[in-house]
């Protein structure tokens, strides 16, 4: 079991990780990393302690934390073939991450509907290439997964 002292914008904590997440991702935990942990905290002591599940390297944490894929197309101007270019680009990135489509109207009202599963992504650097070229950056989200209590509750 390793006990590391880590930092984050509000000051210190422990990281209290077993073997067999610690052995395979030690390489991980230097000087100055920037590393995402999923676990469940302690704040009951001085010094607030995490026992940790996960360790997400920065470089595939947008991937591996990414819950949703939201692109937003305005119906106004929208060119009648960028649908089905858009499934085109999902389908060449199958996955497990959901897509949204929110459509905003002439009333600027928007409408949001889930692709099919079939149209779920995984998501990349590559995929989001491919999104922004389509639709441009500003058009394509990614969210997270939504933080939880420690009992899978937000």
């Amino acid at each position: 079991m390793a006990r590391l002292t880590m930092e984050d914008l509000t000051g210190p904590f422990e990281a209290v990780i077993f073997p067999r997440l610690y052995e395979p991702s030690r390489e991980l935990f230097h000087k100055d990393a920037i590393v995402f942990l999923d676990g469940v905290a302690d704040v009951g002591r001085d010094l607030p302690s995490i026992k940790v599940n996960d360790v997400v390297p920065i470089a595939q944490a947008e991937a591996r934390l990414a819950d949703h894929v939201v692109i937003n197309l305005d119906c106004v101007g929208l060119a009648e073939d960028t649908l089905d270019r858009l499934k085109a680009v999902l389908e060449q990135h199958p996955g497990s991450c959901p897509v949204l489509l929110r459509f905003l109207g002439h009333d600027r009202r928007a409408t949001t509907v889930r692709a099919g599963s079939g149209l779920a992504v995984a998501w990349s650097p590559e995929l989001a290439h491919a999104l922004q070229g389509l639709v441009g950056t500003e058009h394509v989200l990614v969210t997270g997964r939504p933080e939880t209590n420690g009992e899978g509750l937000p």
